[in-house]
């Protein structure tokens, strides 16, 4: 048995084992995944170096930014001003102008009108006339009912054009003053003191969304001025809204 066993240690300690590779061992395993980590590691370490370095602020931009919070804002009644503009005698009497030119192209027919009316209530009812007449007044009548509604709508054009023009008008105004004052923003506000007339709920909102501006310096609202300038000496006021279902008082 001793013989045996030495034998056994023998073949065992004198077997020529071939040693690991260097690279496929569990330390240099943990070593390169560990020195992948740190370079991974310091490249987004640099990353953010720069970024940092990237975001730094500018201070010329740093400067715009504070010119920009530090602009003059000025407001002006725009709608309240142009609504009294129309109400001047330059607007008004072209609105009269226009209802006379288009009345007079109504008024043959309406007479004619009127005429056929007249005549046909004076015939008896056996008069074999009278029946065609009855139909041809009806005839007309439709006729004359399609041109009221075209003279109508032509007549609302007509005051939307005015509108627009005075629009314009005390819009140009508005920013020629507020580049003469220095201001580089003028926001189109009702002014002074809150007070919404209309009776219903969509003429109010109405009235609500003109004032988008709640609180101004008396100093920065042109209103009054751009008043002088068209001559206008009473203050805007606010103009009631009505809807379809509910006519607005006056």
């Amino acid at each position: 048995m001793v013989g045996c066993h030495s034998a056994f240690y023998s073949r065992v300690h004198s077997r020529p084992w071939p040693s690991p590779p260097l690279g496929n061992t569990a330390m240099t395993t943990f070593v390169r995944r560990n020195s992948e980590r740190l370079v991974i590691a310091f490249g987004v370490a640099a990353a953010l170096g720069l970024g940092v370095i990237a975001f730094r602020p500018d201070p010329a931009q740093a400067q715009a930014a504070s010119g920009i919070a530090a602009q003059r804002v000025a407001v002006a009644d725009v709608l309240g001003i142009t609504d009294r503009l129309l109400s001047t005698e330059k607007y008004t009497s072209g609105q009269r102008t226009q209802v006379e030119v288009l009345n007079r192209g109504l008024q043959p027919m309406q007479t004619e009108l009127e005429t056929l009316v007249a005549q046909y209530r004076g015939m008896d009812d056996t008069n074999p006339e009278k029946q065609p007449l009855g139909q041809s007044i009806g005839t007309k009548e439709q006729t004359f009912r399609q041109e009221a509604q075209r003279a109508q709508a032509q007549l609302e054009a007509f005051k939307t054009a005015q509108a627009t023009e005075a629009y314009r008008l005390v819009s140009e105004a508005a920013d020629k003053l507020a580049s003469e004052l220095g201001y580089s923003l003028v926001i189109a506000s009702r002014t002074g003191p809150i007070q919404i007339r209309s009776d219903n709920v969509s003429g109010a909102i109405q009235e609500m969304l003109a004032r988008p501006v709640i609180r101004v310096a008396a100093g920065d609202d042109l209103s009054d001025r751009l008043m002088k300038q068209f001559g206008l000496t009473d203050p805007p006021k606010a103009t009631p809204v009505g809807d379809s279902t509910t006519p607005a008082p006056k």
